[in-house]
């Protein structure tokens, strides 16, 4: 089976950001604390996006700060060779 984001742009730091921004603001509608944020990140996250999250230390993904930062470190250092961002316009789709 093909992978349906193989062939999607890289996207750029501010869709990133725009994407966690998204996030935060349909956590805070349906009124999520920060484990339930956490969780719906690592639900929404598939493939290499998701493969990095789970290759992360309990240290960073135990708050929702050290997931956003390290998340926004990860697009910045290397926005034309990780899949991680590929992976976001999909829950974009999903949700305009």
């Amino acid at each position: 089976m093909r992978d349906p984001c193989e062939n999607l742009q890289r996207v750029t730091q501010q869709t990133a950001e725009q994407w966690l921004c998204h996030l935060e603001n349909s956590c805070t509608y349906k009124n999520y604390d920060e484990p339930k944020k956490l969780a719906l990140c690592k639900v929404l996250l598939t493939g290499s996006a998701a493969a990095w999250l789970d290759a992360l230390p309990d240290g960073v993904t135990g708050t929702w700060n050290a997931l956003k930062e390290r998340f926004l470190q990860r697009v910045t250092q290397q926005p034309d060779q990780h899949p991680v961002t590929a992976q976001l316009l999909p829950f974009q789709d999903r949700t305009a």
